[in-house]
């Protein structure tokens, strides 16, 4: 009874700062869907990567999410956004998630554990903004328990429960 779905950020935001109205208007079309429907939805935001794929938009250049400032400014911005067209429907958002498996992402590997923690904490903060009091998720993999890419057990600021997809 419930639907996990991925927003792409560049569908969303295809330059930084510009926004594509008709994609927000999809994803409440689509939480109307689902409160129509008695199902529950479950939108993770950032789909970094995605079976093998890493999905950020154009306008990345191959900064570091977690450490350069202009993508975390922008990417705390998309998150409030987002979460505030999921506030409307409070009965119907299980859980925000802020994104697929996000440890896999090659940024990990080069970014500070702390720039890690403090990205989580700033997506987690534009979320609460937003829409107090939903539940917040990072759905990662087993390397957030035996890999260290930054993503430890206890420093997902805002986190309200752990979601690991073992392979």
């Amino acid at each position: 009874n419930c639907v996990r779905f991925f927003l792409r950020w560049q569908d969303f935001e295809p330059a930084p700062g510009r926004y594509d109205r008709r994609m927000f208007a999809r994803l409440r079309k689509l939480l109307r869907w689902h409160e129509e429907r008695a199902l529950l939805a479950h939108p993770s935001l950032f789909v970094g990567w995605m079976s093998g794929g890493i999905f950020w938009p154009k306008w990345h250049r191959g900064r570091n999410i977690f450490s350069d400032g202009e993508l975390r400014r922008r990417a705390f911005a998309f998150t409030s956004r987002s979460a505030a067209i999921c506030a409307e429907f409070p009965e119907t958002v299980l859980a925000v998630d802020h994104g697929n498996e996000l440890c896999c992402l090659p940024d990990c590997l080069v970014a500070s554990p702390a720039a890690v923690a403090s990205w989580c904490a700033g997506v987690s903060e534009s979320i609460r903004r937003s829409f107090p009091g939903v539940p917040l998720v990072s759905g990662n993999e087993q390397t957030q328990v035996n890999a260290d890419a930054g993503w430890r057990f206890g420093e997902q600021t805002g986190c309200d429960f752990y979601s690991m997809h073992a392979y």
